[in-house]
């Protein structure tokens, strides 16, 4: 038996691909926030959610322990 295909207007396709695409954006944004606060927080010490992919991170105030951990 053939299925009937479901008829989807162009108009409600292109609103659905928008708000995928807006809900989308809105994720990336969010988790690019939270990678910012993690990287300021665990290496700065600082709660801000800006963080500059392009400019160096600065020394850390936890010093050479941010890398290295002592083992038992």
């Amino acid at each position: 038996m053939d299925e009937p295909e479901a008829q989807r207007s162009l108009l409600l396709m292109s609103l659905l691909a928008v708000a995928t695409g807006m809900i989308a954006g809105t994720g990336a944004w969010a988790f690019r926030m939270m990678i910012g606060l993690v990287h300021n927080v665990l290496f700065l010490g600082d709660p801000s959610f800006h963080y500059d992919a392009n400019v160096h991170t600065p020394a850390s105030p936890w010093g050479w322990g941010v890398t290295t951990q002592k083992h038992s």
